[in-house]
């Protein structure tokens, strides 16, 4: 019998290694399922990515196959136990379903448009030389007033006036500047070259612009700027191989208002389509009780005394699911801070979810990355579920029957401590005794004649990832 250990792991991902081996025999099996070779090196090379020394031995072999069993028995008996058929459950996978989809949508249609292969190659040949840029900015938001555009450019426009004059560009960057990364540090934007930047017009600027000189104020995506171009340096270029991550990581992060634009346009088109309704009654409610104000959108939300079943009042309906409160606010610990950042991730939720139901007409529901993607949440979920409802539940169920008695005899200020403590302990049995139950009802048996076979094929796969590094 395996060695009975706590496994509490929340999320665990697959990792796909071709092998010219046979790995699909048994190391493991019970009833209704198996554990295999694959299963076990996929799960092993994994979990020693980032120890390149690691060699696999009996004990760790065992240790995985129990990981591994207790998923696979968990979500067999959520199945046995009827847990998808429970409301909770249909929600949350759902719900996932549609980040899914989503992401699936953004990557295909949008992100994979907006950074290209041909792009990726232009960054490449422009690795070096580097430029040390500034600016000075002052910030103008799309929902700004004409009033509030023409004071920043009015501003930017005297801190033009004090340059031409011989003032200092780092001094009256610290002075003007309302760009919070940059502006205590002299508006200094580091070492970059133009495709580092991801508005158009600053990316001209940059072109146009000579060496120890500053530009004319020009108007960008984000607001009013004066750009310097200063010292150049030339640095050494990696290989393609090893610089391609970054450079998508730098594109992605410099043009994610260029995929956000795309994006917008897209909802648009077709939320119509999907009949999306908002629930400006409920918002409002929301807002009232959190003495906040919609006319004033950075005024704080306080979700300290927000009623329990106002995380379920409907924010939205559209044709195949809604939005509730309790999405957008998440928890009280990570509720948003004002109505502006309340609108923002009230926004994104309904781009995912009408975007989602769209990408179903294109067929992604069908893709092979994303029916695994499903399958995996399914099966996390499932485990999820089951081990509430065996042992964490049960747990608090023992505590709460302590907490009278624990009362009269524990100091208030120590009692919350305790009570974790003695969670903690229930928990650690409880867990132990429903393994076990699994393993028996299961009828799990490690196939020992296997383990030298799948330790061999380990350790080969483990060399071949280190040599990949």
């Amino acid at each position: 019998m395996l060695k009975l250990k706590l496994f509490l792991l929340l999320s665990f991902s697959i990792l796909i290694f071709s092998c010219s081996e046979n790995t699909s025999t048994n190391i493991a099996i019970f009833d209704g399922g198996s554990i295999t070779i694959d299963d076990y090196v996929n799960h092993f090379l994994e979990s020693t990515r980032y120890k390149p020394n690691f060699v696999p031995n009996e004990q760790n072999l065992e240790d995985i196959v129990h990981k591994l069993a207790i998923t696979k028995l968990s979500v067999a008996e959520g199945f046995a136990t009827q847990i998808d058929s429970d409301t909770a459950f249909i929600e949350l996978y759902n719900k996932n379903n549609s980040r899914i989809l989503f992401h699936e949508y953004m990557r295909k249609m949008i992100i994979d448009s907006v950074i290209t292969d041909s792009l990726i190659q232009k960054y490449y040949a422009e690795f070096s030389p580097q430029y040390h840029m500034y600016y000075i900015m002052r910030p103008v938001p799309k929902t700004s007033t004409r009033e509030f555009d023409r004071s920043q450019k009015k501003v930017i426009e005297q801190v033009y006036s004090k340059l031409e004059k011989g003032e200092d560009f780092h001094k009256l960057a610290e002075t003007f500047s309302q760009d919070i990364t940059t502006n205590k540090k002299g508006g200094d934007l580091g070492w970059i070259i133009r495709e580092s930047l991801g508005d158009k017009v600053l990316r001209a600027v940059m072109d146009t612009l000579k060496q120890g000189h500053y530009s004319a104020p020009v108007k960008g995506y984000e607001g009013w700027y004066v750009v310097f171009k200063g010292e150049i340096r030339n640095v050494p270029v990696p290989s393609f191989q090893d610089a391609e991550n970054k450079i998508w990581k730098s594109l992605y992060n410099s043009r994610k208002h260029v995929m956000q634009e795309i994006l917008d346009e897209k909802f648009s088109s077709v939320k119509d389509k999907y009949e999306l309704e908002i629930h400006y009654d409920n918002i409002n409610k929301i807002v009232k009780t959190t003495g906040s104000d919609t006319t004033m959108p950075y005024k704080f939300m306080d979700f300290s005394h927000f009623p329990p079943e106002n995380f379920e009042l409907v924010l939205a309906t559209f044709k195949g699911g809604h939005i509730v409160a309790g999405e957008v606010i998440r928890s009280i610990k990570k509720s948003p801070d004002n109505y502006k950042e309340f609108q923002k991730r009230f926004k994104s939720l309904c781009e995912q979810h009408i975007m989602a139901e769209f990408s179903k007409t294109l067929g992604f529901e069908q893709d092979p990355k994303v029916v695994q993607e499903s399958d995996n949440y399914k099966q996390l979920l499932m485990k999820n579920l089951v081990y509430q409802k065996n042992v964490r539940d049960k747990a608090i169920a023992k505590v709460d029957e302590l907490k009278t008695e624990l009362e009269k005899s524990t100091n208030p200020a120590d009692l919350s401590k305790v009570l974790s403590a003695h969670q903690v302990r229930f928990e650690n049995e409880l867990n132990k005794e429903f393994e076990e139950h699994l393993f028996n009802k299961y009828n799990l048996q490690i196939v020992k004649s296997n383990i030298p076979r799948a330790l061999k094929i380990a350790e080969k796969m483990k060399k071949e990832q280190e040599e990949k590094k």
